[in-house]
């Protein structure tokens, strides 16, 4: 492994030896046809451990949706919901790479604002929901192909007078 002079320099002024470097670089970095290693990252506050953090490969593929006011009102003018979407791995995180296509549909006295097929960007999308001047329970179907299909409840409910 050839080092740059910039980096012979940062490595004297560390004072690893070579040895301490590979032994470093096949450590934290690794080598084609090794496993992969797994990274835990822990905040401790007071003693305690209040935040975990793990980052290994991705092993499977979710799809988070988030609806930001689940419980409308229809009156005199439609009500409105905001709905996050991330691709997320198996330990919760953000996967900004994640591109796929998500496939919405709505059941019940909902209507999507906009497409129904948003492109994940930086591994998010979002879209809106508005009610259609009737009350009941709906549902938000979303879907995106590797992953498993994930739905969000709402409640429409009617504002009398």
């Amino acid at each position: 492994m050839a080092l740059s002079p910039l980096s012979k320099a940062r490595m004297l002024s560390l004072r690893l030896s070579w040895n301490e470097l590979m032994r470093m670089y096949y450590k934290y970095i690794g080598v084609l046809g090794s496993s992969a290693p797994v990274y835990r990252f822990e905040a401790v506050w007071h003693g305690r451990a209040v935040r975990t953090v793990v980052r290994e490969p991705v092993q499977s593929v979710r799809l988070e949706c988030t609806v930001h006011n689940p419980l409308l009102t229809d009156g005199p003018t439609w009500d409105c919901a905001a709905v996050s979407l991330r691709a997320i791995d198996q330990n919760g995180n953000l996967l900004p790479y994640c591109g796929e296509a998500v496939c919405l549909s709505v059941e019940g006295p909902l209507k999507i604002l906009g497409p129904s097929v948003v492109p994940l960007r930086g591994g998010m999308a979002g879209t809106y929901l508005a009610t259609t001047g009737e009350a009941g329970r709906a549902v938000l179907h979303c879907r995106m192909e590797g992953a498993l299909d994930t739905e969000a409840v709402l409640t429409v409910r009617s504002r009398e007078g």
